[in-house]
């Protein structure tokens, strides 16, 4: 089976048995769908935005604000736009999200997008992730931390 995610649902008809049959069948109709369609669908291009940076800073002090922004570049061949998503936990607890519609010309360089800041109210390290969901298979995903005193 072809490692690869669509925006489709299978499903068997309600005379092919149980519901575990009818995911069984759902699963192989899926992975012959892949295998033998997208041959025909190679033709089109996906969108690529990748994450060039994750900023913030690496310290931080309670009640002062941290700027956060995300540097982004376009590595393929077709513009679009995408939802990215920055989220900072602290002590196991979140504390800040935020999502954004990212883009960024070909070939021109990265093209930064700004997310605010965040005013930490206790001690402790904020771990930073940022995620583009751009419909290419890459992973584009990054992390950074910012320790608070």
């Amino acid at each position: 089976m072809v490692d690869f995610t669509l925006p489709f649902n299978v499903l068997a008809a309600p005379s092919e048995g149980s519901a575990q049959r009818r995911a069984r069948i759902a699963t192989v109709k899926s992975a012959s769908f892949m295998r033998d369609d997208l041959r025909r669908l190679a033709h089109w291009k996906l969108l690529d935005l990748d994450i060039s940076a994750l900023q913030v800073a690496k310290n931080g002090r309670v009640g002062k604000p941290i700027s956060i922004s995300l540097r982004v570049r376009n590595r393929g061949t077709v513009l679009g736009q995408a939802i990215a998503t920055v989220v900072g936990v602290q002590n196991g607890i979140e504390v800040y999200r935020l999502r954004l519609n990212v883009f960024d010309d070909i070939g021109r360089g990265d093209t930064t997008f700004d997310f605010g800041s965040y005013s930490p109210t206790v001690a402790g390290d904020i771990v930073w992730t940022a995620a583009i969901d751009d419909g290419d298979p890459d992973i584009d995903e990054t992390t950074e931390t910012t320790v608070v005193k």
